[in-house]
């Protein structure tokens, strides 16, 4: 009996996280259709992977730190596996950790180029670095006006 109970309970927690992730998904495919459609892009990029995010960057900053970025991710995956066979890990350790730095800052400035390019300040920067799909809702939906990438 105890058994079941804990199939029922895994069930329903891979059930919740489940629609957490689509709902999550379908949030962040209507804030950015809303967003795009602001800046003068077709909203169907927002529902195309990887595409989306290279559209974002169009829109705030350069698309060269699309491809830096999708590189360095591609160097976060290697040291992260790389850090998880090896017997030496002390060197992959150290280097996913300056990777994986690397990124959260640059996460941290296309969020500030973002609410840049709408008009908006740093805390809608921190919202869309923290709570990405809620802020992009907000920017999709509510007042503020693309203004283009800014310096």
């Amino acid at each position: 009996m105890k058994d079941a109970y804990e199939a029922i309970f895994l069930l329903a927690g891979l059930t919740g996280v489940l629609v957490a992730a689509v709902v999550y998904c379908v949030l962040t495919f209507m804030g950015y259709w809303k967003m795009f459609k602001k800046a003068g892009e077709p909203g169907w990029k927002s529902i195309v992977p990887i595409y989306d995010t290279y559209t974002a960057y169009k829109m705030t900053w350069k698309t060269t730190y699309f491809w830096i970025i999708l590189l360095v991710g591609i160097v976060s995956s290697i040291t992260t596996y790389y850090a998880g066979l090896t017997s030496v890990k002390g060197m992959w350790y150290w280097l996913d950790f300056i990777v994986s730095l690397v990124l959260i800052v640059l996460h941290w400035m296309t969020a500030s180029r973002m609410s840049k390019a709408f008009g908006k300040g740093f805390g809608t920067t921190l919202g869309l670095f923290l709570f990405k799909p809620i802020f992009v809702i907000i920017l999709g939906f509510g007042s503020a006006e693309y203004k283009g990438p800014q310096a």
